[in-house]
């Protein structure tokens, strides 16, 4: 009877991370269980909700005003369509929003900045007007490129 050799085992890259980072990753995962869980029970509840609201005779009602609102809307976006004061009025109202997103970002990146240099949560824009400095953190959605520190990569066999 003729030994089948082994397959060697593929050699394991390993990143370290201490137990600290350990530690607020894995709070990071509990909380982003909770909210995931909260979600999708708050999904159950709005279909079950529907069902409800599906079987009565007045969303019936409902949702035959919603088709004549809709109709009505259309027709008036017909007329609008052709009023050259309303485009204009449209274009410059986009201008501006843009310009407020602009300037809100820009907000944004001075108010993190200040509160990295100075640690302070609050700024005194005045005599009297003092105002908190609001920080938010959220999770991005994950991406394919984003490295797994929990998963063990294979390297490729030396030959």
């Amino acid at each position: 009877m003729t030994a089948v050799p082994k397959t060697p085992e593929p050699k394991k890259l390993e990143i370290e991370v201490d137990g600290e980072k350990l530690a607020w990753i894995g709070k990071v995962r509990t909380f982003d269980a909770d909210v995931h869980s909260f979600q999708s029970r708050i999904k159950s509840i709005q279909e079950s909700m529907q069902d409800v609201l599906d079987g009565t005779d007045e969303y019936s009602a409902v949702l035959r005003a919603q088709d004549e609102l809709e109709t009505a809307r259309a027709n008036l976006k017909r007329r609008l369509d052709g009023n050259s004061e309303w485009i204009a009025l449209t274009e410059d109202l986009a201008q501006e929003r843009l310009s407020l997103k602009d300037a809100q970002a820009n907000l944004s990146e001075f108010l993190l900045g200040y509160f990295h240099d100075t640690g302070e949560k609050q700024i005194e824009l005045g005599p009297g007007n003092g105002r908190e400095v609001i920080l938010k953190g959220r999770l991005g959605k994950a991406k394919d490129f984003q490295t797994n520190i929990f998963s063990r990569m294979e390297a490729p066999d030396e030959a």
